[in-house]
């Protein structure tokens, strides 16, 4: 989840207010539990939509505490209704730990805006329009570090099976080389012909197909990706698709992650081994564990499936293992080989 805090600059005396942190959002809860959550935490709005709903036109520190708390209104507890939490004056913003940061100072924006409005002679936008329209920079600029996995659908002459006619391989290959690296990319060039380049710039990769770009990058930059690619003379973008976000999380943070969730996991592999009959068992048990982890199955920066595999199995088989030997998950020898199942009290069997 994406922690987030709202910082404001009092116009009065110049002192610094934040929020307490904002964990997650609409989008990152359902990612994490799906459309149909149930686990009883979650978020009514996305973060963005947060923002300009109660800060853009927030302009005293009276304002500023109230849209703090309808903000926290926006989440929900399986606790019961989250405590609401007041805004705290600070010393040292740069001392603030959050992923995202955002620093409100309405006394510049009127400044701002009056040399907007001096720079834009024939505008009428109003103070308050001004404010979301800043920001809308602020998260653009700020706030949107998520990346997203993204496919850029090409046409080209590309025939699927066949590839690429042999006089319009290289003039295809040059201007993708061209495009990206004169939009601040690195091309890698493979050794092998069956095998297409990779654009890479910072922590973002496209795999670059004659029939899709692929891979994870900015949600800021797909709409400078798709200017770019629409200037392509050997290949045309069809439609661009965002599959969902792809999370720069590395293994230990992602270990810690599932150990957060350690609870929701356990009750996910009961579940599993949940079964109809009484002399019904599960025989396939790495199957079975897979279903159960399959949701908290993320997609990360630089990881491949293998490596999400990896840590998922060793944090899930030690869960089971603890649940076998609390008697929670019963075993028996069929004629299939050893099966598991959940142990079912007398309360929580169904009638025959």
């Amino acid at each position: 989840m994406t922690r987030r805090i709202i910082v404001f600059k009092n116009p009065e005396d110049g002192s610094f207010h934040a929020t307490p942190e904002f964990n997650g959002d609409k989008t990152e809860f359902e990612l994490f539990y799906g459309k149909q959550n149930d686990s009883g935490d979650g978020c009514s709005k996305d973060f963005v939509d947060i923002l300009k709903e109660h800060f853009a036109e927030v302009s005293t520190l009276t304002e500023f505490k109230t849209a703090n708390e309808y903000a926290q209104q926006e989440y929900r507890s399986f606790l019961g209704d989250p405590e609401i939490l007041p805004v705290c004056k600070v010393s040292d913003v740069s001392a603030l730990v959050a992923d995202e940061i955002y620093i409100l100072t309405p006394q510049s924006r009127e400044s701002e805006y009056l040399d907007y409005l001096q720079r834009n002679p024939e505008n009428t936008i109003s103070l308050k329009e001004y404010s979301r329209l800043i920001l809308d920079e602020c998260v653009k600029k700020k706030g949107n570090v998520t990346y997203s996995n993204v496919y850029f659908r090409i046409k080209s002459e590309y025939v699927y099976d066949h590839g690429l006619p042999e006089e319009k391989k290289q003039s295809f290959s040059e201007e993708i080389v061209s495009l990206f690296e004169a939009s601040g990319w690195t091309v890698e060039i493979p050794a092998r012909d069956c095998i297409s380049p990779t654009a890479r710039k910072g922590k973002q990769s496209l795999y670059l197909h004659p029939m899709n770009f692929s891979g994870a990058c900015l949600n800021c930059e797909i709409d400078t990706i798709e200017k770019m690619l629409s200037t392509a003379k050997t290949f045309s973008l069809r439609a661009t698709d965002v599959y969902g976000e792809v999370f720069d999380m590395t293994d230990d943070e992602f270990s810690e992650f599932l150990d957060e969730k350690r609870d929701a996991i356990a009750n996910d592999v009961l579940n599993v081994f949940k079964t109809k009959r009484s002399n019904l068992y599960v025989i396939d048990l790495y199957t079975a564990l897979k279903s159960a982890w399959k949701k908290y199955d993320i997609k990360r920066l630089d990881r491949n499936n293998y490596d999400n595999e990896k840590i998922l199995s060793a944090f899930v088989q030690p869960i089971f293992d603890e649940l076998l030997k609390e008697g929670r998950i019963v075993s028996c020898n069929t004629k299939h080989g050893l099966g598991y199942k959940t142990f079912l009290s007398e309360k929580e069997r169904k009638p025959a």
